[in-house]
């Protein structure tokens, strides 16, 4: 019987539009150069890089996202600073107003023993040893305070590890505003893309590019390795380099397989 291309209900088999119209199993997306940032676009905003700035990682941002970026980041630190300062606070409170009370009690007990007799004081020890009365705050553990404390304490050190500025890229890390350096990018007058100033060569998103932190300027990793190291100054400006100070931009490649990650898979059951 024939079948349409489509609407396959003769095979045992699936065909790609039947198989496309899944919503379970694993599905596959091939990702092509548009699904791709260009190195010289910024990771934050995805637009092409505004007075462009990069960071000692090789992310490159708009010098406005930033700094917005880090002024945002340094206000929720700020506000779980505070946060975490208040609830040491209380903390410490409820922990004096423990000894004031267990320090009380022991008055009151201490008081009550002088006015009992030498028997009534046996029997009277001999009943606390018998049956402690855990609720009054003299006999209450002070482990389980202990351990709270240590906890809350511990909880805070990790939190002030972790509050720090990040650089919110793909891969982040720490992040300071006096490590950002400008970057220049020289365009081709007529396509607009970037070109490497020392041999006027276009920087595709596949290829390998460096920035030089003294001066800014963006080459190629064919420049950078027969004259930038060699002679350890720009081509360009003859500024002094170190080459520490060689940057290489992040890229996130292309389409294909050459360069940069080309699937996206997603999976999902077929019942639930």
């Amino acid at each position: 019987m024939p079948r349409h291309s489509k609407n396959n209900t003769a095979s045992a088999v699936f065909t790609y539009a039947e198989r496309d119209r899944l919503t379970y199993g694993t599905k596959t997306q091939r990702l092509g150069g548009d699904s791709k940032r260009p190195f010289d676009a910024c990771f934050l905003c995805l637009t092409t890089a505004v007075d462009p700035m990069s960071c000692p990682e090789g992310h490159v941002a708009c010098k406005e996202c930033i700094f917005e970026s880090i002024l945002a980041q340094k206000r929720e630190i700020a506000r779980t600073n505070d946060a975490l300062e208040d609830a040491r606070a209380k903390a410490e409170l409820r922990e004096r107003e423990r000894e004031i009370d267990a320090a009380r009690a022991k008055v009151a007990q201490a008081e009550a023993s002088i006015s009992l007799t030498g028997r009534a004081r046996e029997a009277d020890a001999a009943k606390k040893a018998a049956l402690p009365s855990f609720w009054i705050p003299s006999l209450t553990p002070s482990a389980a305070a202990d351990a709270d404390t240590a906890a809350a304490s511990a909880a805070a050190a990790a939190a002030e590890k972790r509050a720090q500025v990040q650089c919110l890229s793909s891969a982040p890390h720490a992040l300071s505003a006096k490590k950002l350096f400008a970057v220049k990018f020289q365009r081709d007058a007529t396509t607009k893309k970037p070109t490497c100033p020392s041999c006027a060569k276009s920087l595709a998103p596949s290829a390998k590019v460096h920035a030089l932190r003294a001066c800014g300027h963006v080459l190629c990793d064919k420049c950078v390795t027969s004259f930038v190291k060699a002679s350890k100054q720009c081509t360009l400006c003859d500024t002094k380099c170190r080459p520490r100070d060689i940057v290489a931009l992040a890229t996130e490649g292309t389409g294909f397989a050459a360069s940069g990650q080309v699937e996206a898979k997603k999976f999902d059951h077929a019942f639930l």
